[in-house]
């Protein structure tokens, strides 16, 4: 293990996110927040500082980056990250529990979107830019932003993106790696400035319309309103938001190469049409049952209910603009279905991705057909690609680890005391990066009550659920760190 240069990468990111701590700054300066400046000077002055003795002290360091200096790399940077983004909330009085705190800022990197805050329309706005900005950083991944600044990373670059973007295919973009960050960055960029613009047109104010495209965009769902987008009671804002949460679902690779082909590529795409289906099915639905069952009357608020919680839960968004802990129990089942499958692969959203369970499904219909006819020759296809066996392995090998953590972190909850549907519902939003849950932890609550070793639990499992399980439980296991 090249530990010199892990430390010195470290460093280098450690500068890097102190430094994104000058925006807000910026912003409480703008609103005359005086008294939230030492929260945001001190962890700047701090991380630089640490960053560039870690710089200094393993400038000579080799390197060589291979594997397990590029996992160590990527989940370190994601830790710190959580605890520098963690330090202006305790030392402004915001959030003074730091296992608070840090679960805050895990939830805002990892894009989850779950809060622990209960009143948050009067909090002070270079506080709530920065939880929001957190989402930004984390939607199109620190360390793919990190990647895209620093050529000097090399070859160590494309170690790190590697594990970043899992589900990106790098060969239909561009050759080097920093060119391949830098293409999805300007995609992401595009797209926030368009929805800024757009939000602005329907008659947000700038602020608000920042802080709701960074939720978007990144599939985060951070509000600085307690009613979420409800407060703002304008369908037109509600159409916006579901259509830019869409876009942040879809594998980023296809609208590069859409650039090039035309948009006919991303309709051929199977992960593409599988996640559209999915939650049109659902949408459509959801839709009928509130209608039939009187949950709601007026068809036309029904209908962007229905959409608009369909799509914020299915890309993992986690904006609200009704309590759907107050629909009909096999709507709330239904959601929570739609909780582990997610966006699709490469996008900024989390759960399980669609490629994955579109490949198990036709993994089950491959293995039945052979079980019928065991000598014939077949193919796995996906589209008509065909599917090597590894992919297979490692999808069925995530799908196993995910069901072990997930059942054993909600018989853990359950132990602490909580409900079953608050226990199953939390684990679920959070280790997919969704947001709310049900009951306890649902649309209109938070994660406020839930004991402290709980949300320690949660912080660890938002974590895990961004890495995609493998890259976080894989330094977990000593076999790492031997020679």
């Amino acid at each position: 293990m090249n530990y010199g240069r892990v430390a010195h990468i470290v460093g280098t990111f450690c500068m890097f996110i102190s430094a994104m701590l000058a925006v807000p700054t910026l912003v409480a300066m703008i609103h005359g927040e005086t008294s939230t400046l030492t929260g945001f000077g001190v962890p700047i002055l701090v991380g630089l500082l640490f960053g560039w003795v870690l710089r200094r002290r393993f400038r000579h360091a080799s390197r060589t980056l291979y594997r397990r200096e590029g996992l160590l790399i990527v989940t370190g940077c994601w830790v710190l990250a959580a605890v520098i983004g963690a330090v202006p909330f305790m030392l402004s009085g915001m959030i003074p529990d730091p296992i608070d705190a840090v679960f805050e800022s895990m939830s805002g990197f990892t894009t989850t979107g779950s809060t622990i805050l209960t009143e948050i329309d009067d909090l002070p706005r270079g506080l709530m830019f920065w939880r929001s900005m957190t989402h930004w950083l984390g939607g199109i991944g620190i360390v793919v932003l990190f990647v895209a600044v620093l050529p000097a990373l090399g070859v160590g670059g494309r170690v790190l993106y590697q594990f970043e973007v899992p589900g990106v295919e790098t060969e239909d973009l561009k050759p080097r790696i920093r060119e391949t960050a830098l293409a999805l960055f300007r995609i992401y960029v595009a797209l926030t400035l368009a929805e800024i613009a757009l939000l602005m047109v329907f008659g947000l104010g700038a602020f608000d319309a920042i802080v709701h495209t960074f939720g978007t965009v990144a599939t985060g769902g951070f509000s600085n309103y307690g009613a979420s987008i409800a407060q703002f009671k304008s369908p037109a804002v509600e159409i916006v938001i579901t259509v830019f949460m869409l876009i942040a679902g879809v594998n980023f690779t296809l609208y590069h190469r859409a650039r090039r082909d035309g948009v006919r590529v991303i309709l051929a795409d199977p992960e593409f049409r599988t996640y559209a289906a999915i939650l049109f099915g659902v949408a459509l639905i959801c839709f009928g049952t509130l209608l039939t069952t009187g949950a709601e009357d007026d068809v036309g608020r029904a209908a962007l209910d229905s959409t608009f919680q369909v799509v914020s839960v299915g890309t993992t968004t986690g904006y609200g603009t009704a309590d759907f802990d107050r629909w009909p129990d096999v709507l709330r089942l239904l959601l929570v279905c739609l909780m582990f499958v997610g966006g699709s692969a490469g996008s900024t959203a989390g759960g399980m991705k669609v490629f994955r369970l579109l490949l198990v499904f036709k993994f089950i219909a491959f293995e039945v057909r052979r079980f019928i006819r065991p000598h014939r020759v077949r193919t796995l296809l996906v589209g008509r690609h065909p599917v090597h066996e590894d992919v297979v392995r490692s999808v069925t090998a995530f799908f196993c680890v995910s069901v072990l953590l997930f059942a054993g972190a909600s018989v853990v909850l359950t132990g602490m005391g909580l409900s079953h549907g608050t226990a199953l519902t939390s684990v679920a939003a959070t280790l997919w990066n969704i947001g709310p849950g049900l009951e306890q932890v649902g649309p209109a609550a938070n994660f406020a009550e839930i004991p402290a070793a709980g949300k320690g639990l949660l912080t660890m499992l938002m974590l895990f659920g961004r890495l995609e399980v493998f890259t976080a439980l894989a330094v977990c296991m000593p076999s790492l760190y031997e020679d």
